[in-house]
């Protein structure tokens, strides 16, 4: 009797661990989209159960309503992003902490927990619904509702590699983004290069040649920063530059 009882907990205690095994960790490994296998280090479209964590070190776009189930965790380094016109439901004691860029239609917290870091940059077309107990959003970067976005497909400009050519500005480059000690502007005018941060006060104001100008950044501390470029033709919409 008492081999057979030693043999059932061996078989439970054994399931138990298979249980535990089975919590995942995505990770992504380059841009692209959600479903597909090769974003993924596992080389797997994530299918995301209770427990499991979501790394996104990338920009990824979304084709689809995502739902984040009971204990599970996703992750948006300062150089990842998520993207698409759908929508999040995080469920009971599930959580998100965002360092790089959130746009999405909808963010439903069902009792669920959010970290907007600073430096991030939350974008929501629709709405956020905050509710059911224990749910929290502490927020130290920049929350958007009701703008606009585009993930910029498939160039995925989105997450902090904004293209060089707006359609309604002369053409120029600005590079390299992220940037670090220097950032270097090519146009065909002469403008006005103005850098403001996430609370929108001006950090710098640099009038810009008409071939190349080199805008020093050393005296920047790390972070998001929101630029615009202006000439005789207009100004540039607000465009997304991180400082490392």
């Amino acid at each position: 009797m008492r081999s057979i009882w030693f043999i059932i907990l061996f078989l439970l205690s054994g399931f138990g661990f298979c249980q535990v095994q089975l919590n995942s960790v995505w990770v992504s490994q380059k841009p692209g989209f959600w479903n597909d296998s090769t974003v993924w280090t596992a080389n797997q479209v994530p299918q995301i159960s209770a427990g499991d964590t979501v790394k996104l070190m990338h920009p990824v776009v979304v084709q689809s309503n995502l739902e984040l189930l009971s204990n599970s965790h996703i992750y948006i380094s300062a150089n990842g992003g998520l993207c698409g016109h759908y929508s999040l439901t995080m469920q009971p004691n599930s959580s998100m902490d965002i360092t790089g860029i959130l746009e999405l239609d909808s963010l439903f917290l069902n009792g669920a927990r959010v970290n907007s870091n600073p430096g991030s940059l939350v974008t929501l077309h629709r709405s956020a619904r905050i509710s059911g107990q224990g749910a929290i959003w502490s927020i130290r970067g920049i929350v958007r509702v009701g703008p606009w976005f585009d993930c910029k497909l498939p160039e995925f400009a989105f997450a902090l590699s904004i293209p060089s050519k707006d359609e309604d500005f002369s053409p120029l480059q600005v590079f390299p983004n992220p940037a670090k000690d220097k950032l270097f502007i090519k146009t065909q005018k002469p403008g006005t290069f103005n850098l403001y941060d996430k609370l929108g006060r001006l950090h710098l104001s640099k009038n810009l040649d008409q071939n190349e100008t080199v805008i020093q950044l050393s005296t920047l501390k790390s972070g998001l920063f929101l630029y615009t470029i202006s000439d005789e033709s207009g100004q540039s919409k607000p465009m997304l530059l991180q400082v490392e």
